[in-house]
């Protein structure tokens, strides 16, 4: 009877301790899903910044939870956080290769990073697969406007609004359109002597090419004003705006 003491201790303290393992594990299964539905407010919120470090919490808990890994990269990325979204990004792709939606985000990120080539190739990936993609219709659009290939933009503005029917797109493609009617206007026009030209005049074509994406010409006729009129700060500044955003 006594030898069975110790044993009835031993199997209720193992008892116990499963108890305290399994509350242990509900207790922090709890709290993830907590700091889970405090992320997606501070997100719903636009507090990013807030949100960011809750995901990251996360992420440390439950390493293997790709979902958290991604929506940490576009938060990442909207807070311009560029290289680590990358890599969170390709991360999950090379687990998940097929999903288009983490494709199209990677293509985006690298975008806005000015990687423009492999952007153009990761959209044109997933249009092979879903030519009916809004997000890669307009992110490919995004990246031949960005490039100054206005008409190619346009047509992947037009399918992108095709399908999606955004309001934004619509704006891009009149916007487009109008330029390029301006354009058109200007080759057309009989170009002026500079002596017969006026200041006003050449500036306002200069702004046109600029305002067209055709930076090289705009950089001529800028500096063609600019040899006329040294003294003018204007037109030097224009000039300036240009060459600066074309090494951009």
């Amino acid at each position: 009877m006594n030898s069975g003491i110790p044993l009835f201790f031993y199997c209720l303290l193992l008892c116990l301790c499963e108890i305290g393992n399994v509350h242990a594990q509900n207790t922090d299964v709890h709290s993830t899903h907590v700091l889970l539905e405090q992320a997606k407010h501070l997100e719903a919120a636009q507090r990013y910044g807030d949100a960011i470090p809750l995901y990251r919490e996360i992420l440390l808990r439950d390493p293997e939870n790709d979902n958290i890994r991604a929506a940490l990269a576009r938060l990442l990325s909207w807070q311009g956080i560029y290289a680590e979204a990358v890599e969170l990004y390709r991360d999950v792709i090379r687990r998940h290769p097929v999903d288009l939606e983490l494709r199209t985000a990677l293509a985006r990120v690298l975008s806005w990073q000015k990687h423009m080539p492999e952007a153009q190739t990761l959209y044109e990936g997933v249009l092979q697969e879903d030519p009916h993609h809004a997000e890669a219709l307009q992110g490919l659009a995004d990246v031949f406007l960005w490039e100054g290939r206005s008409a190619e933009a346009l047509l992947y503005y037009e399918r992108a609004y095709a399908v999606s029917k955004d309001s934004t797109v619509a704006e891009r493609i009149a916007s487009i359109r109008s330029t390029m009617a301006q354009q058109e206007q200007i080759s057309s026009t009989p170009t002026e002597s500079p002596v017969s030209e006026g200041r006003d005049e050449t500036l306002a074509r200069a702004r046109a090419w600029e305002r067209a994406a055709e930076y090289g010409q705009a950089i001529a006729t800028y500096r063609q004003a600019l040899a006329e009129r040294p003294e003018d700060d204007e037109i030097r500044g224009d000039l300036a705006r240009v060459l600066a955003g074309r090494d951009n």
